[in-house]
This record gives structure tokens, sequence and C-alpha cells, in this order.
């Protein structure tokens, strides 16, 4: 019975959550880049009906742009404020180990990686992306950790304090930091990431 009760209560989680991605990227798309103040009400108001009695997931935004040589991005919380800058690989069609992840809505979790230890990984099966590839997904270990420039990089995204030149390639810098500081504003815990064009 208790499995039961787990189970249901799991269903409702994440189909409540599911709404509230919709309703939220719905309402960034009605807003303007000026005023995100309708986003964040839509969503205040879904997390309070739907998800009153359950723990909240706080939205960043990643906004992207695309060049041949790779993908670099600046990361801000709901309220526009920049967290930090980021690299990826170009956009390849979403080819694995070549390509940077789908635009899209994300869940960013911490994960103990294989490659790289105490990292933050990428989830959305809705596009295609799981944890790992025992998840079934086209796209799998998509992680969030330390690196400078596209090159370091087989889908992953890397935080840097700023944007430069490392190895003759464009980069970020510090990465390490801005990793660290990217981890202690996210406390060990799970959130949403939307990525979209700048």
């Amino acid at each position: 019975m208790d499995e039961v009760k787990l189970w249901f209560v799991a269903t409702v989680a994440l189909s409540s959550l599911v709404v509230i991605v919709v309703i939220y990227i719905f309402a960034i798309k009605r807003s303007s880049k000026s005023n995100g103040k309708l986003a964040a009400e839509l969503l205040n108001i879904t997390r309070n009906g739907l998800m009153a009695n359950m723990p909240e997931l706080p939205v960043y935004h990643l906004k992207r742009r695309y060049f041949g040589f790779g993908t670099f991005s600046d990361w801000y919380d709901v309220q526009g404020n920049l967290i930090c800058n980021t690299v990826e690989q170009p956009w390849n069609n979403n080819e694995v180990g070549a390509s940077c992840v789908k635009e899209g809505v994300y869940v960013i979790s911490p994960f103990d990686s294989p490659s790289h230890g105490d990292v933050y990984i990428l989830s959305a099966p809705q596009l295609g992306v799981t944890k790992t590839p025992e998840e079934g997904g086209t796209r799998s270990l998509c992680e969030i950790h330390v690196a400078n420039t596209p090159s370091e990089l087989k889908g992953c995204i890397a935080p840097g304090e700023s944007f430069g030149v490392v190895n003759n390639q464009w980069a970020v810098v510090s990465s390490q930091k801005a990793f660290d500081k990217l981890k202690e504003l996210l406390d060990n815990k799970p959130a949403i990431l939307v990525i979209g064009k700048a």
C-alpha cells in the first residue's frame, strides 16, 4: 500500500511539474525581454495552486549565442541577474559528442560523474536527454562541469566568470571559480534550466 501511495504522489508531482514548465514557457514567450513580471507571476500562481505542499525548484535561464566554433551563453536567475557565462560545443544537429543539447527546459541535479566527479547533470526525457544511457535517451551524461573551451566538451556545459581566449580558442575563464559559485548557489539541490537563444 505504501508503494502505491508513493507512486501516486510521485506521478502527481511529475505531472504538476510538467504543467508548471509549460505555463512558464508560455509566459516567457508572451512577456518582453524587459518585463519578466508576467512569467514570474504565472509561475507563482501555478506553484501556489498545484505545488503548494511541495518544494519549489528555482528557475534559471541560459541565453545562448551560436557560432561555428562554439556556443557561448549567459546564465541568469529568474530576476535577470547574471550568474555566470558558459561555453558549449557548437550546434551540430544534436549529434552525440559533437553538439550542444537542444534548446528547451531541463531539470539539473547533483550527480557523481564517472569522468568529472561532483557535477550537475541535465535531464529532459521529452527532449531525449537522460542522466545515464541506461535510462534510454538519445543523449546522456550531459553535465555541467569545469572546462574552458568547446573542444574540452562533449555535449556538456562549462561555466566561467567571463569570456576570453585559452590556447588560441574562444573560451570561458576562471571556470573552477564560476563552478564553485554555481554549486554554492544551487546548494546541492535540483533546479530548472531553461535554454534558449539570447
